[in-house]
């Protein structure tokens, strides 16, 4: 209840902060609409030249890209803005501050930020869902639903672990701009369907750095009921987040004051 309370008026301080620039607000809610427009343009016209792309039919992409939406709007809602300032928390020394609190030094970098925005970002994305679903030709039953829902989370557990480790590194190095580029490169490999990939890549995607299973592996099995990958995203999400979590400790006992 402590960590709650801590999050609820960490939610509310970044929503008050978002709406004293309501035309800033606005901008940002129009500007997350044109990058989603623009992801969909892309399947929409390969799709005017072909009806399938293995295996995966425009109506079966729409659904990915739902997820897709649904799931960045719940990462850039809760985390990102966390992360991509983690850097300069680093730089300044301002992260001193914070270990100084007596709270978890990880809750307080990963949550202490919020951006309200895309709150209604994600009703309009859920809605998009809902209309892919709909016009899918086929409804998947309730038992699909609530693997998808599973594996939903435990895609967005692996994004913020997978993240983690890549902040981690800040910690030992203090500037990794640059190592930070390469997580977002890397990242659009998981923005794609992953059977789209070749067999070395998909395991890449999979197994080895396991962006696949933050998208690809919820709307996989939602469309085509398969539970070959099913319990793959539990097993490795909670895997990762021990993994992240000794990797946060330890980056914290090689790190050195940046403030001084």
């Amino acid at each position: 209840m402590k960590y709650l309370r801590i999050w609820l008026s960490c939610w509310r301080m970044s929503w008050m902060e978002s709406m004293e620039y309501r035309t800033n607000f606005l901008l940002r809610i129009f500007v997350e609409i044109l990058w989603y427009s623009s992801q969909l343009s892309i399947f929409e016209v390969l799709y005017s030249h072909t009806s399938s792309i293995a295996g995966w039919n425009l109506k079966e992409v729409r659904v990915f890209m739902g997820t897709l939406f649904m799931l960045d709007c719940l990462w850039m809602m809760f985390f990102n803005e966390n992360f991509d300032r983690f850097s300069e928390l680093v730089r300044r020394g301002d992260l001193d501050l914070l270990l100084t609190k007596p709270v978890d030094s990880q809750f307080m970098v990963s949550l202490r930020r919020a951006n309200p925005i895309y709150f209604f970002n994600f009703i309009l994305v859920a809605g998009y869902f809902y209309w892919a679903i709909s016009h899918l030709g086929r409804t998947p039953d309730a038992a699909a639903f609530e693997k998808y829902f599973l594996l939903l989370i435990c895609g967005l557990s692996v994004l913020y672990c997978l993240r983690l480790f890549f902040a981690v590194i800040v910690l030992v190095v203090h500037n990794a701009n640059n190592i930070t580029y390469v997580w977002y490169q890397l990242y659009r490999f998981g923005t794609r369907p992953h059977s789209l990939y070749p067999s070395w890549l998909r395991v890449f995607v999979i197994f080895v750095l396991p962006v696949g299973l933050i998208v690809s592996v919820p709307s996989y099995n939602l469309l085509f009921e398969s539970d070959a990958t099913l319990w793959i995203s539990p097993l490795i999400s909670v895997l990762l987040f021990i993994l992240a979590r000794f990797a946060w400790l330890g980056g914290l006992k090689r790190y050195s004051s940046a403030s001084s």
